[in-house]
Order: C-alpha cells, then structure tokens, then sequence
C-alpha cells in the first residue's frame, strides 16, 4: 500500500461513498418524501418502481450512514495516533471546523441533507471519549443509540396523537399542520410539490432559496432529533472497533466469515420486515417512526456484516483489481462526496439539464451507475499521480494553515 494507508478501511469507505448515493440521489432528483414513499417517483402499484424502492430500503437505507459515521470515529483515531500527543486536540478542531465549513457551504449550495456538518459537530463532541476503552466505547455507542431510538418512538406517540387529532371533525387548523408536519417525512401536499419542483428548475435564486427552505428543517429538526444521537452512537462503536484491530483486518479471516453470516441476514431480515410494513400501511409516517425504533440498531448491525465480508475479501487477495478501485474512491471519500453532489445539481437542476422529478426510479438509479462508474473510473488514475484527492488537499491545507504537498508518497511494500 501507498504510505500509511489502511487498505481495508480504505476499501470500505469506497464501498460506503458509492452506496449512499443510491439513498441520497431520490432526495436530490425528487421530492423529499421519495426517500421514503415511491409514489413520487413513478406509480404506488408498479412492481418495478415498489421493487427497488424496497430493495434499497432494506439493504440500503440508513447502511451506508452508518459505515460513514463508524468509520469517521475510527478515522478520530487513526489521525491522533499520526499526531504528537501536544498537538492532537488543536489539529483535530481545526479539521473539525474546516469540515463544518465544507458542510456549510455544501448543504446551502448543492444538498441539504449534508452529513459534513453533522459528523464535523460530532466529532467535536465523541473526541473528549477517545482515551476510553474498546468495551467503554462500545457500551457508550449502544447507549447513545437506544437515546435515540426512544427520540424515534416518541415521535410515533406523537404521531398517533396528532392523527387522531387532526382526523376529529372540528379540528383545527394548528392541528391539522401539525399532523402534516409530522406526515411530511412520507407525504408531501401537491402545493407543496409543484412549488419544490418549480424552484429546482427554475434560476440559481430559485435553487438556492428552496435548498435553504430544506436547510432550515435538516439543520434544526434533524440534526438535534435524529442525526445528532445516531451519529454519536455510530462514531463511538467505530472508535471502539478501531481500538480491538477490527477495522484494519486484525482479526482471523473465519472471525470476520462468522460476523457475514450472522450480521447480513439477521439485517436484512429486518429490513425486509420493515419494508413489508411500511408498504403495508401505505408508507405511513407513524409506521416510519415506529419502525426507526428498530433501524437504529438494524442498520448498523447489517452495515458491520457488509464491512466484514469486504475486510475478508481483501485480506484474501481477491478481486485486486476491483478492491484496488474501490479502496481509491475511499481515499478520495470527501471528493467523491462532494462531486456527487455536484454532477447530480447538474442533472436535476435548472443549473444544468432541470430534470428534477421528471425520472423514474429506474431512471434515476441508472444516473447512480453513471456517476458510480465516473468515480471508478477516476479515482485511482487521480492518486497515482497526486498524494490527495483535491477537496482532501483543501480539507489539509486549510486545517494545517499551509499548502499541502501533492505529490505521491513512495510506495512501500
């Protein structure tokens, strides 16, 4: 490997940064509510659309956040390990606050549903843990994570509640928004849809004001209630599988087998169950909260059984060419990231080609393989000639206060 460079880490962050377009693309190409419900992005009966709607709820959705967030914990402490113990805090805030400026300016300017901002704020907040033990971290991690898996099922209650309310025949108009409020995660009123997809093809003005309508609601609603403690949870169980070894293939190859076999179908299992649930009740968003309850462990749980059958097919040597691949698109996360978010303003919005809401689902997973084969293509060609991938160059830079070399590390054996 180059330098310092943990292949199978690398490997599994490629793996992450390619799968969370797949979730992330619906909310970029469609209406907020197409993350959840495929009655926007085609007809509620056809197979087709429900098929893959399904298919990435149950192997897809909430996964890749997952490996993202384990992995930046892990990442906390790969970097102090590089850093003299005196400048380890002071580089790591500067990191951090270059990072939630990067997320800044991404979720205002090209998507809203951002995770730079978020992982920057949680990484200030799980560094003050980095000193404590593997079990410590785990233990803290699934605490962290049943916090907001009770968040999800308040929500449920409070679903419940507003719906009955609403549904009473003198209701009145506060309860009635706040049932729409509460349903907006998987319905969106037809108003509400004509003008969204109005702004996206419309100006630059018009696409910056609807994108910060969106910020509004990600960075007050969902970072405090639904981002903040999952990611919290997610980082501090990434830290501890850093501190046994687990991340960087330490373990025997019939270990990381057994956690394949175990982790996927018991998650996807689940993933099924809530599918079959939220398709049953008409993509309800009471069920969608009540069914968080579970994801928030499910999820995680499937993402470990993913990332262990990628460690073990690296430690084997196979796929090299592939593997090879993927692991530069993890070099390159953070560009990657970005430029996604980039090529799909470009296809969806009035700034380029204005087709949002205009695509199947089909379609619109085939603009994901597009952009997919783009970042395959490119990444590994961009690192044999440069040390960093260019928004990791900046990222460096401006955290360090001084350019960065971009030439390539010699390769070691």
């Amino acid at each position: 490997m180059q330098g310092d460079r943990i292949a199978t880490i690398d490997t599994v962050r490629g793996f992450a940064v390619l799968g969370i377009l797949v979730m992330n693309i619906m909310g970029m190409a469609h209406a907020g509510a197409a993350y959840l419900n495929p009655a926007y992005t085609g007809s509620p009966v056809d197979p087709l659309n429900v098929g893959l709607w399904a298919l990435a709820a149950i192997a897809v959705d909430g996964k890749m956040r997952a490996l993202f967030a384990m992995l930046f914990g892990a990442s906390l402490l790969l970097m102090a390990e590089g850093n003299p113990p005196e400048k380890q805090t002071s580089r790591h805030l500067a990191r951090m606050a270059v990072l939630f400026l990067f997320g800044l300016v991404h979720g205002l300017l090209l998507w809203p549903g951002d995770i730079l901002l978020p992982f920057a704020l949680v990484g200030l907040a799980v560094w003050p843990l980095r000193h404590q033990s593997a079990p410590r971290l785990f233990l803290f991690g699934i605490l962290a994570l049943t916090l907001q898996a009770a968040i999800h099922f308040a929500f449920a209650l409070q679903g419940i509640a507003a719906q009955a309310a609403a549904a009473l025949p003198n209701a009145s108009p506060e309860a009635i928004e706040a049932w729409d409020n509460l349903r907006s995660a998987t319905w969106t009123h037809p108003e509400d849809l004509a003008r969204e997809t109005a702004m996206y093809r419309g100006s630059l003005t018009d696409i910056l004001a609807i994108r910060a309508e969106a910020n509004i609601f990600m960075r007050f609603f969902l970072l405090p209630f639904v981002f903040f403690g999952e990611t919290f949870g997610l980082m501090l169980i990434g830290m501890a599988l850093y501190r046994r070894g687990w991340w960087q293939g330490a373990f025997e190859s019939a270990h990381y087998a057994r956690v394949a076999k175990l982790a996927i179908p018991i998650g996807l299992a689940i993933g099924t169950a809530i599918a079959w649930r939220m398709i049953s009740t008409d993509f309800s968003a009471i069920t969608f909260y009540a069914t968080e309850v579970v994801r928030t462990f499910s999820a995680p749980l499937l993402a470990i059984g993913y990332a262990a059958v990628i460690i073990l097919i690296v430690k084997s040597g196979a796929l090299a060419g592939f593997t090879a691949r993927l692991a530069a698109c993890g070099r390159m996360a953070l560009t990657n990231y970005l430029m996604a978010s980039i090529l799909t303003s470009l296809v969806f919005t009035g700034a380029g080609l204005g087709l949002h809401s205009s695509l199947t689902r089909a379609e619109t997973l085939g603009v994901v393989l597009v952009i997919w084969a783009l970042q395959l293509a490119w990444s590994k060609p961009w690192l044999e000639r440069f040390r960093y991938g260019p928004f990791e160059w900046l990222w460096r830079s401006l955290a360090r206060g001084a350019r960065q070399p971009m030439q390539p590390p010699a390769l070691v054996a």
